[in-house]
This record gives structure tokens, C-alpha cells and sequence, in this order.
């Protein structure tokens, strides 16, 4: 009986996944797709964090900015050394956020809370892409984890480009029609559009980066996003035929 129910209800690494094991890579897809849905539509000309001292665009978009890391750390909990640094990274931005969303920080720290968000969606994306290059076979779950690694380097990005202008003001440079407020300012998502296009290559050459770091970041960014669909087509390629 005992070997029966050990069968039926296995333990999956160091914690038992039995809720929704197979959805966990799917809720962090549908929150990222959120996140791009629907920033643009709530930021509505409120300026990026840091740049003029303003806090992060509304309590919708925290709570969805907590989903994202919760969920990222959710999807990696089954390996317990990386739930953990998941967790140490994305602690300091949960708690320092949600006291900046309500205190208003100086651009320093705030550029330092912006880093913790870009650590902790790296990391799980760089743990995401060992998992999508050691596994055996494609399935949804896989496709799920491989769409949802290319979402969250954008969203890194984005963060990252948001800490350039936190510590260097001046970083990039936007056409008069992309600035809201009257100190004409970037958006947090206008960042996220930027990072995209950048990620892509698809470059609209609206914004611009002005900085040294800021270029570097950019130029990063730009080799990365093709570099990672290459790798993954080939990978998913290779699954799928020895699978046949």
C-alpha cells in the first residue's frame, strides 16, 4: 500500500509539485504577457522611476511586476540552490519596492532596487536555458519555458536600461513625442518598447541610447536575442527529430 501511494504521489526533486505541475511555466508566460499588454495602457505618461524621483507606475502594475518574480521563482523551486538564490535576489526588490512605491526613494537606491528586479529575471532566465538545453523531449511545458526565457531577457533589459538612467541621467535620448510630463521624460514603458525592438533587431530608431553603458547594453541586447533563437531552433530541432 505504502509502495502504491509512493507511486501515484512521487516527490519531484527537494518539494512535492502538486499543484498544477505542469502549469508553472505557463502562468509566468501569461504574466509576462500581461506585463506587455497592459503597461503601456496604465503608465499613461507617468515618467520612468529615478528619473525624476517619481515612483513606479501604479499599484496594478507592482502587484504584476511581483507576480513576474514570484513566478519566477516558482518555476525554478524544484532545484533547491537555485530557489534559493531566486528567492535572495527577488526578496530585496519585493520589499524595497513596495516601500518605494509608497516613499518615493532617491535615484540611487532606486537604481539599486531596478538591479535586483534585472538579477532575478536573468538568473532565472540563464537557469531556463540549461534546463531547455539538457532536456530529452519537446512538449508544452518545454515551448513554454523557452518563449517565456526570450519575455523575461526583455523584461531584464528593460530594467537595466531603467538603472542606466537611474545612475547616469541623459542616457537615452527619445523623439518630443515619446516624452510625457513637463520635464519631458521617458516611461518605464517606453523602456520595455525599446527593449523589445532592441531584442528583436528590429531597431525603430525612436529612442536612442547616449551613454557609453547605455550603448553597451544595447549592443549586448542586440547579439543576444538572435543568438538565443538560433541556439533554441536548433535545439528544439534536434529534440523533436530523435523524438521521431
Amino acid at each position: 500500500m505504502v509502495k502504491e501511494r509512493s507511486m501515484t504521489n512521487p516527490k519531484r526533486g527537494w518539494m512535492h509539485r502538486n499543484w498544477f505541475p505542469g502549469s508553472r511555466p505557463a502562468l509566468l508566460l501569461v504574466s509576462l504577457f500581461l506585463l506587455l499588454a497592459i503597461y503601456p495602457g496604465f503608465e499613461q505618461g507617468e515618467p520612468v522611476a529615478g528619473m525624476s524621483g517619481h515612483r513606479m507606475s501604479g499599484l496594478v502594475l507592482h502587484i504584476l511586476f511581483t507576480l513576474i518574480l514570484l513566478g519566477a521563482a516558482w518555476l525554478v523551486h524544484d532545484r533547491r540552490g537555485t530557489f534559493v538564490v531566486s528567492c535572495l535576489l527577488a526578496g530585496p526588490w519585493i520589499v524595497l519596492g513596495w516601500l518605494d512605491h509608497f516613499m518615493d526613494f532617491s535615484n540611487p537606491l532606486e537604481g539599486a532596487v531596478t538591479l535586483f528586479f534585472a538579477a532575478t529575471t536573468l538568473y532565472v532566465a540563464l537557469s531556463q536555458v540549461r534546463f531547455i538545453l539538457r532536456a530529452k523531449k519537446v512538449d508544452a511545458d518545454l515551448l513554454c519555458r523557452a518563449v517565456s526565457v526570450y519575455l523575461l531577457l526583455g523584461v531584464a533589459w528593460m530594467a537595466l536600461y531603467g538603472a542606466t538612467a537611474l545612475f547616469v541621467p541623459g542616457s537615452f535620448h527619445a523623439d518630443k513625442a515619446l516624452l510625457h510630463g513637463p520635464d519631458g521624460l521617458l516611461g518605464f514603458s517606453d523602456l520595455l518598447y525599446y527593449s523589445f525592438t532592441t531584442l528583436s533587431t528590429l531597431g525603430m530608431g525612436d529612442i536612442a541610447p547616449v551613454s557609453s553603458f547605455a550603448r553597451s547594453l544595447t549592443l549586448l541586447e542586440c547579439i543576444l536575442g538572435p543568438l538565443y533563437l538560433a541556439i533554441l531552433l536548433a535545439r528544439l530541432v534536434a529534440m523533436y527529430g530523435r523524438q521521431r
